[in-house]
């Protein structure tokens, strides 16, 4: 009976000790498993090497290729990886003594892998230092770079309207060859438009603050530098009469219309409130009494002029007048052209010089204060034209500064708080920065 316990006793320990074993050795085995530092790797498609972790670096192993014995211009090789290591296949970059460089950092290359050519800088600027393989301006270290589809620093040379130079950034704000110019940005622009960079973003920025598209165009009639955002056409409102206004006097100088009385009535009528009617009847008046006589002698004198994207084609109401057109479809003007004219009032070149210096103070008589001079120091002298509908808020403006004068113009396809809004703050960020 006594021997009977003992084995009982004996098969029972046993049993135990069986258990205890597995559940002591089956969690060293998932501890080997996840606990793995060494793969076999397949090295630019043409032999096997050991991939190592030791702590959070990779080492490469190879008895083909000793990383020691190659130039740093080399030292690159394309590793196929299994997934379950943590990295992915595809280039990269070794010290010498076979670690993995993990920055995102540009190397300068001088090698061939496979049908592959290496031959400049390069941006191993994936995860883990992988090389980046997809086309692109990318902003690495606070800067502009244009990358081609195999990671190389793309130098001397424009891609997708950027100039990049020969260190490999972007170009702004500088002149790239005797007639070429980038802006602040990094676009192509004129000579002219090179310096105003920063202010030009600072007014980007604000427009977006707001509804509906926008034009803006500032010009420093002191150094000749110039600002244009989105320049593009647009109906013009009111700020066309500007135009009716120089083709007026234009008309007087050539003798076609008379001067008189009540031309300088109609005019002063319909530049210092807006008159509309005023306009109708300045454009029949230069018609010599037909509407669409008058339109075809301005468009004709605004072609001779420059002005390539503005037309007056109808008439513009509420008016005493029936409404009339010449069959042009809608008037029609940019910020840049109204720029051109304003600066020509300046420089007493509108037509005249005793003719420019009248247009100039019937602009400064002007009523409708509330948007460009509405954002402007107090006392800060100021010549301008409005234009408004119930989508459009226009105003154009020649304003004589503490430092400098300067020309803005801001076209705005926005309702009235939007674009009364916008004008303003536009006009004050312009002021501070020239002034």
């Amino acid at each position: 009976m006594e021997k009977r316990k003992v084995q009982k006793w004996k098969i029972w320990f046993v049993r135990v000790m069986i258990l205890c074993g597995i559940l002591f050795l089956t969690p060293q085995v998932n501890v080997q498993a996840a606990a793995k530092k060494s793969w076999t790797v397949k090295v630019n498609k043409q032999y096997q090497a050991k991939l190592l972790k030791k702590g959070s670096q990779w080492y490469l192993q190879s008895a083909d290729v000793q990383m020691k014995e190659l130039k740093a211009t080399e030292r690159v090789a394309y590793l196929s990886i299994s997934s379950k290591s943590g990295l992915k296949s595809g280039y990269y970059y070794f010290y010498s003594n076979g670690k993995l460089d993990k920055r995102k950092k540009f190397h300068t290359l001088d090698t061939r892998i496979g049908t592959v050519t290496f031959h400049g800088t390069y941006y191993f600027g994936e995860t883990s230092g992988r090389l980046k393989q997809k086309a692109g301006v990318y902003t690495i270290s606070g800067k502009k770079y244009g990358l081609d589809k195999w990671g190389r620093m793309m130098t001397d040379r424009w891609y997708k309207g950027y100039y990049f130079l020969s260190n490999g950034t972007m170009a702004k704000s500088m002149q790239i060859s005797e007639t070429l110019y980038v802006d602040g940005d990094g676009k192509k622009c004129t000579k002219e438009e090179v310096n105003l960079g920063s202010l030009k973003r600072k007014i980007q920025k604000a427009i977006k603050g707001y509804s509906g598209s926008w034009s803006v165009y500032v010009k420093d009639l002191k150094t000749g530098d110039v600002i244009s955002i989105n320049e593009t056409s647009m109906y013009p409102a009111s700020v066309i009469k500007l135009f009716v206004m120089e083709a007026t006097y234009a008309s007087a100088a050539e003798k076609r219309t008379s001067l008189n009385s009540s031309t300088k009535s109609l005019l002063r009528s319909m530049i210092t409130v807006s008159d509309n009617e005023s306009y109708n009847a300045l454009v029949r008046k230069v018609g010599k009494g037909s509407f669409a006589s008058g339109c075809s002698y301005i468009n004709k004198y605004l072609k001779k002029n420059g002005y390539t994207g503005t037309a007056v084609h109808h008439t513009l109401h509420p008016s005493s007048s029936s409404y009339q057109s010449d069959g042009g479809g809608s008037n029609r003007s940019s910020a840049k052209d109204i720029g051109k004219l304003l600066e020509k009032i300046y420089n007493n070149t509108a037509v005249s010089k005793t003719y420019s210096k009248q247009m100039l103070n019937l602009m400064l008589k002007q009523e409708r204060r509330w948007k460009i001079p509405a954002g402007l120091p107090s006392g800060v002298k100021v010549a301008n034209k409005t234009g408004e509908t119930d989508s459009y808020q226009h105003d154009a403006a020649i304003v004589f500064g503490k430092k400098t004068d300067y020309v803005i113009v801001v076209f705005s396809r926005a309702g009235e708080y939007s674009g009364i809004n916008g004008i303003k703050k536009i006009s004050r960020m312009v002021y501070d920065y020239l002034n």
